[in-house]
């Protein structure tokens, strides 16, 4: 009997050492500014560093507007720096109310991706990886938000 319950300790105390570990889901993209287009866009270079030849276009096109929501992009060689439009933790905590159905199959993240493609296969080299090239509207993005009373309208403070 004893061992019995020495071993179903044994299973929970590692179902939940392995629950608390697996924590939230990692994207594991990487981004780099290429260039602010026309007023209201912005191109980027997004790719994978955990699954780097399996990258889907699909989902670099999620985790661009991902990056430009939750973390900005660093600046590049034609671009400088933008911040995240979620700048607070009130900002976030809207967000995720509706981050399910938003990043969704058929969500309204494809409503500001403007143009995707590969830019560039890297083969046959220690650093294999699909990059690729994604333009998103900031602008209507921006104003998404503010209509859905996620982040305050730029002019609300005035």
């Amino acid at each position: 009997m004893k061992l019995k319950m020495k071993r179903l300790l044994l299973v929970v105390c590692f179902f939940f050492s392995v629950w608390a570990f697996a924590g939230p889901k990692q994207r594991g993209y990487q981004t780099e500014c290429v260039a602010p287009e026309t007023v209201g866009y912005v191109s980027i270079n997004i790719w994978n560093t955990i699954k780097p030849l399996k990258y889907k276009l699909k989902h670099a096109q999620k985790d661009a507007i991902h990056a430009l929501l939750f973390s900005g992009y660093a600046a590049g060689n034609t671009c400088s720096t933008i911040p995240a439009m979620l700048r607070t933790n009130e900002e976030r905590t809207h967000f995720e109310k509706v981050e399910k159905q938003f990043f969704s199959r058929w969500g309204k993240w494809r409503m500001f991706v403007r143009s995707a493609s590969l830019k560039s296969s890297v083969n046959n080299t220690p650093n294999d990886r699909l990059i690729y090239t994604v333009s998103i509207s900031k602008n209507d993005l921006r104003k998404y938000l503010e209509d859905n009373n996620i982040i305050q309208k730029l002019n609300s403070g005035f």
